[in-house]
């Protein structure tokens, strides 16, 4: 056999081998195979952090019934005068919850001399240029200052009488800024308040919810993290910063007795109160 015929021989051979092992279609000829692909891993996806939500203000809706709650009738507060001066202060409440204070039995070597009802104690301060109310003569031999009405006052924020004299260019007295005082206190009466203040909650709810439009300030925070001070920010408004606190604006003013006719006209830089301890405080250091 020559060598050509064994080699075709071979070939066919190998192709019917061939095609004995390859699949058969429907028609009977081979299908090629087709290779299938290992799947591929999934991949599991990163859960997305959930962002912890900011909180809201919330506003009792009771608080404004609550502030107009009235005192009972009676004494609200007294003091005793100590220093050149003596006598009693007393203010009362009458049953249409209208409140007078009174200085009783006043005595004093004062040849001229004034009586001041301040806004907050003046154990630091020798002078009472600014920050108090006139307490006039009633005729009866004693002095007398309408409060006003419990249904939109509260009082509480009055912390003593002064008995002040003018100033003696002789001898200057000069208060903690190092400035000449006008009128110098020669005695006071610190009052003590039997009625509390008229919305004790504000001690306890007032937080600091975040900057916001309107409110953007510095905030000042008393050692246990509790907001006593808002500076208040170029464009801020009054009923935005209140919702800052979580408070009405109502509530603010009430915090803030002096300077609730200033509405929205506020100055950047000014001292807002946020303590209900402090109602009536000049907390502007510049001013104090």
């Amino acid at each position: 056999m020559t060598r050509r015929r064994l080699t075709l021989l071979l070939t066919g051979a190998l192709l019917l081998t061939a095609t004995a092992c390859a699949p058969e279609g429907p028609d009977g000829l081979p299908v090629a195979e087709t290779s299938t692909a290992a799947p591929s891993p999934t991949r599991t996806a990163s859960p997305t952090p959930t962002a912890t939500p900011t909180p809201t203000p919330t506003v009792d809706p009771n608080r404004y019934a609550k502030s107009n709650q009235l005192p009972p009738e009676g004494v609200a507060a007294t003091g005793d005068f100590t220093g050149s001066a003596t006598g009693t202060v007393v203010v009362t409440v009458n049953g249409s919850a209208d409140a007078t204070l009174t200085v009783q039995e006043l005595s004093t070597s004062a040849g001229t001399y004034d009586v001041r009802l301040s806004q907050w104690s003046r154990d630091d301060d020798a002078c009472v240029d600014e920050g108090s109310l006139p307490i006039d003569p009633a005729g009866d031999g004693t002095r007398q200052r309408y409060l006003g009405n419990a249904g939109t006052e509260d009082w509480t924020y009055f912390r003593e009488v002064d008995i002040t004299v003018p100033a003696d260019p002789a001898k200057p007295v000069y208060d903690q800024h190092g400035l000449a005082c006008e009128n110098v206190i020669i005695a006071r009466a610190v009052l003590s308040w039997w009625m509390s203040p008229m919305r004790p909650w504000l001690a306890e709810d007032v937080v600091d919810l975040g900057p916001h439009p309107g409110a953007t300030g510095k905030v000042i925070s008393s050692d246990d993290g509790r907001p006593v001070t808002y500076v208040v920010a170029w464009d801020d408004k009054i009923a935005d910063i209140a919702d800052r606190f979580g408070i009405t604006r109502s509530e603010l003013e009430y915090l803030n007795p002096t300077r609730a006719a200033v509405g929205n006209d506020l100055g950047e830089g000014q001292y807002l109160n946020l303590d209900v301890g402090n109602r009536g405080r000049v907390l502007d250091p510049s001013l104090l």
